[in-house]
């Protein structure tokens, strides 16, 4: 015991050394730098939980958002995408590696898959906490997938929110409420202010990140998985609704609402017009169920 008790106030005093000398705090998670900020004199480092948090089955943290629609209204958001491997009973999640996604047997032909799979956007673990992991709908379509107390968003609660930020010129991009005749203009305020390409025109998600994420929804740039393709993280992130629009089995290609962002993209199309715009990305987009695209949560409602 004595010397347990040596070596742990040996290895304080050494920390304490160290943080006394250094100018430069660092903080790295799995190698990889995550914080560094300037200090003169620390005498302590604080870690604790906030109640703006959620915690999934295998630990994974995300932050959270709050948004007031008024009238008693409100609803809370991740602002992380899903990053579990589990389901929230503990059953582990297939991770579809360097096979054909879309198919049950891994090849380019036979029985579309019909069961829970995830993915690292381009197999690379070091994605999961920038990220987060990109999901088949048949994961979302166990009910398990977000962490209990929660779920994955529905086409309506995103629509809703859409609307709202649309509707109020502080969370709008420019500070112009409303719609402006294409597009509500959200997605730029709805975007990070970081992991998205650059793009030359005015208004776009790509130009002059730091006009973004003025709603502090914090959209990043995901990409997506299509079969053994993928699309580009940098330049779009694709995000599942839970909302399911037609039907799957395994002959038959399942449908389900999806929001398909680029970074040459300032708006989603307002969904009271009809036709839609051309160009515009539809708030009802459908992609087939076996694609891996993004996901974000939303806290279940007060009994």
């Amino acid at each position: 015991m004595k010397k347990l008790i040596l070596t742990f106030l040996t290895v304080i005093t050494l920390c304490s050394v160290s943080m006394a000398q250094s100018k430069t705090m660092v903080i790295y998670k799995g190698g990889v730098k995550m914080f560094e900020q300037h200090v003169s004199k620390v005498d302590s480092v604080v870690f604790k939980a906030t109640p703006d948090t959620v915690m999934d089955v295998e630990g994974n943290v995300y932050r959270t958002i709050t948004y007031d629609f008024g009238d008693g209204v409100k609803m809370t958001w991740m602002i992380d995408n899903l990053r579990t491997t589990k389901l929230n009973d503990g059953t582990p999640i297939y991770n579809v590696v360097n096979e054909n996604a879309r198919f049950e047997d891994g090849t380019a032909a036979g029985n579309y898959r019909m069961t829970p799979a995830y993915c690292w956007h381009m197999n690379q673990t070091y994605n999961k906490d920038i990220y987060g992991a990109l999901y088949n709908h048949l994961a979302i379509q166990t009910g398990k997938l977000a962490p209990k107390g929660w779920h994955v968003a529905t086409n309506m609660e995103w629509t809703a929110l859409e609307n709202m930020l649309a509707k109020t010129a502080e969370n709008n991009n420019d500070g112009v409420a409303v719609f402006d005749g294409t597009a509500l203009k959200i997605a730029k305020s709805m975007a990070s202010q970081l992991t998205w390409a650059s793009t030359s025109a005015w208004q776009e998600i790509g130009n002059n990140p730091n006009a973004n994420n003025k709603s502090g929804f914090s959209l990043v740039s995901c990409g997506f998985r299509d079969g053994s393709g993928w699309g580009q993280t940098g330049n779009n992130g694709f995000m599942w609704t839970s909302t399911v629009t037609k039907a799957g089995s395994a002959t038959v290609i399942g449908e389900a609402n999806s929001r398909n962002i680029t970074a040459a993209q300032r708006g989603f199309s307002d969904p009271s017009v009809t036709p839609l715009p051309t160009g515009v990305t539809s708030q009802g987009k459908t992609n087939g169920i076996q694609l891996l695209f993004g996901v974000r949560c939303v806290k279940d409602a007060a009994p």
